[in-house]
């Protein structure tokens, strides 16, 4: 028997500056939420079988402000007239609730577990987005810009369930049975769209061991969405200073994924060696298409529209291990590699878009003394991406991080870390070294520490980073705290 109660309370403001085409943006937001919740579960034998019953239900609540100086997309919002700024107001409720009932049964080498279930989903969403004409002069936008969303989710499902282990082998195959009935209704617009549907999602496992050293596994499944609230809606949302969107269709949109995987383990813990590698490939069909609209200052304007598309992606990822016993160190070494494609509009056209990306990783943590940790952590990643079949070009990012940790006396402690990033976005490779040094006491027969910290001590200024996107790249340069001392007091009860 396990009963949890969760309140949780959040208060997030976030304030930014930014320079776009010589440009100063001021960005700030508001999100405070609140969410309650119950989970409760119980687990019961009858017979030979064990009953399972489980309960959860919850509450959320949220809103969101959104300001922006100067007022952005004015060619759209003001009939091309400058705005002294724009004011967006969020308001969104989700209640959830899902109860399910599970029965597991042994029968030699099978285990079945059936299970039933019911799910409800009830969200509200509310947007409006005005003109700030001066600091105190607020104009509300027409109905294209306001939202008055109710969204409805009814879910019944029925999974069977069956799991094999014998010697070397072991499956699992689940066969959920759903039924989805969806509606979403716009009150301001009076515009309503539902869809109920039936559908079979297998989930198939094989995994074999054919000693202790190797596994081998095999893992198929489909899976089935429909988009959200949070990504449907019939009239615009100001994302942030340059992303306008709306995502209005006749339909509710659903996306059907076939996914397929493949992974081998090494682990030799008398050599102290541990390797795995993985392939992952997923297709997924989707019943609408983004039309993406960008001007010369990268500002988007985002609609979605009715059409079937296909997206894949495939990626490969390895990483091997080796403990050195002389050395008391542990070296790693991983690499990756991703590839995926989509359809997509861009102004008005549709484009094929490719995006590529490998990643190479060199990881060290040793132990040469009892009061002394070295440790190292070293990346190098590589992204690009076409747009059809014509090549962006790639960006190369470097990212070395480097910690010393010292015991010197019982209760003593002192970290050195160390940090360099680089990247070729730019025709000057952008570079940007961090030194921290932290000394902490614990006092003997307590929970309290004290702990100074020195942070940013060659007083870097700026940190660039580069964002990829499907089909562009975004550079952030953010302006960083001068170099600063910090005295903390922890303790626990």
């Amino acid at each position: 028997f396990e009963n949890a109660t969760e309140f949780r309370g959040n208060w997030e403001n976030s304030h930014g500056l930014l320079n776009n085409l010589n440009e100063t943006i001021d960005q700030r937001t508001r999100k405070p939420l609140w969410l309650i919740s119950n989970r409760f579960s119980t687990i019961r034998p009858i017979g030979k079988e064990l009953i399972n019953i489980s309960s959860m239900i919850s509450w959320q609540q949220s809103q969101e402000n959104l300001m922006i100086n100067p007022g952005q997309f004015s060619d759209i919002l003001n009939d091309s007239i400058a705005l002294y700024g724009n004011y967006q107001s969020l308001d969104f409720s989700r209640f959830f609730t899902e109860n399910s009932l599970g029965v597991t049964k042994q029968l030699r080498s099978f285990t079945i577990y059936p299970k039933i279930g019911l799910q409800y989903i009830s969200q509200n969403f509310e947007s409006n987005l005005f003109n700030l004409l001066d600091e105190n002069q607020f104009v509300p936008n027409n109905s294209n810009f306001q939202n008055d969303l109710n969204w409805n989710q009814f879910k019944n499902y029925l999974n069977f369930g069956i799991h094999y282990r014998k010697n070397n082998w072991k499956a699992s195959l689940n066969l959920p049975l759903n039924y989805f009935l969806i509606s979403v209704r716009d009150n301001s617009l009076n515009q309503k769209i539902s869809k109920e549907k039936i559908f079979v999602l297998p989930d198939l496992s094989v995994n074999f061991q054919p000693n202790t050293y190797w596994i081998i596994n095999i893992h198929a499944f489909l899976n089935h969405d429909f988009v959200n609230i949070n990504k449907l809606y019939f009239s615009y949302i100001l994302q942030n200073y340059r992303t306008l969107q709306r995502i209005k269709s006749t339909v509710i949109p659903e996306a059907f994924g076939q996914n397929y995987s493949t992974s081998i383990q090494y682990k030799n813990p008398i050599k102290s060696i541990f390797a795995n590698l993985n392939y992952n490939f997923s297709t997924i069909q989707n019943s609408v298409i983004y039309n993406q609209t960008m001007d010369e200052s990268g500002n988007s304007l985002i609609d979605a529209q009715e059409k079937n598309n296909t997206s894949e992606r495939y990626s490969v990822i390895g990483k091997i291990s080796k403990y050195i016993s002389k050395l008391k160190s542990t070296f790693t070494l991983s690499v990756n590699y991703l590839t995926q494609r989509q359809k997509q509009f861009l102004n008005n056209e549709l484009s094929d878009i490719e995006n590529f990306g490998w990643g190479f990783g060199v990881k060290i943590n040793s132990n040469p003394l009892d009061w002394l940790s070295i440790g190292y952590d070293g990346k190098l990643s590589m992204i690009q991406n076409q747009i059809n079949a014509i090549e962006n070009r790639r960006i190369k990012t470097q990212t070395h991080s480097f910690s010393v940790n010292l015991y010197p006396y019982k209760n003593h402690y002192i970290g050195f870390s160390t940090d360099y990033f680089t990247n070729n976005f730019s025709k000057n490779n952008q570079e940007t070294t961090f030194l921290d040094l932290t000394y902490r006491f614990t006092f003997p027969k307590t929970k309290i520490d004290m702990e100074l910290s020195w942070n940013n001590i060659f007083n870097s200024d700026l940190f660039t980073n580069v964002l990829s996107y499907s089909f562009y790249y975004s550079e952030q340069t953010i302006q960083l705290r001068p170099s600063q001392l910090f005295l903390k007091v922890k303790f626990s009860f």
